[in-house]
């Protein structure tokens, strides 16, 4: 019987690219950016941040929601990943700050089921996006769409090991709950900052999921 669970980001983790950026790039009013600066200075939460930008794309149908999402590529050893994990029965989670309209339809396209996803909520009415928070907490200190702490406190089955996989600012919060951290990015960069060093006695930074393959390996052979 294993003793770990894996709560997972997406966006730029699974995926090869920030889809909702790259998203808004290329369909939204270019009102997105100064939402975004926004967000970034701290002015707003995630949560308003993607409300407000979402409203700034009109005119979308779901083909051309979909032409787009059937372009995204994820990591190219995710899915061996997955076999590795499910193999070994370890309960797997994507936690993501996006949508789950664009993980749901870029899993699906690479054969991918049965994955537990929190995410936002997205849908699409006559021409425009309704977005919903489920996962929201009013307590959240970074006013996140997605408060991933929350989740993990929920789902996380203290008799476990808790490994975590992520890149970004909405993981910042959720890294320092782990007992193992696999971090690239801007994560990592702020993992690697002196303050914050003492906090992650487990860091592993990794480039893509062979790195985590090699390293969960080793570790399920010695526990």
């Amino acid at each position: 019987m294993n003793n770990i669970q894996i709560f997972c980001d997406f966006d730029g983790t699974v995926s090869k690219i920030d889809t909702l950026n790259n998203f808004l790039h290329i369909y939204g009013d270019k009102e997105w950016l100064e939402i975004e600066k926004q967000w970034e200075q701290g002015l707003i939460g995630s949560r308003e941040c993607l409300s407000k930008q979402m409203k700034v794309v009109s005119d979308m149908s779901e083909q051309k929601l979909d032409e787009f999402l059937n372009r995204v590529e994820i990591d190219e050893h995710f899915c061996k990943f997955l076999n590795l994990i499910r193999k070994n029965h370890i309960d797997f989670y994507i936690v993501s700050d996006g949508f789950d309209y664009f993980i749901n339809k870029i899993l699906e396209n690479n054969g991918i089921k049965d994955i537990k996803v929190f995410a936002n909520k997205l849908t699409l009415s006559h021409g425009k996006f309704i977005t919903e928070f489920p996962y929201n907490e009013k307590k959240c200190s970074t006013s996140a769409g997605v408060c991933k702490c929350e989740i993990i406190k929920k789902y996380f089955n203290a008799t476990k090991s808790l490994f975590y996989i992520g890149d970004g600012v909405s993981d910042f919060c959720a890294s320092k709950m782990a007992d193992f951290l696999f971090a690239k990015g801007r994560l990592l960069e702020y993992c690697k900052k002196d303050k914050y060093s003492g906090k992650y006695p487990n860091l592993i930074g990794f480039c893509d999921f062979n790195d985590i393959i090699c390293y969960l390996k080793k570790y399920l052979r010695n526990n």
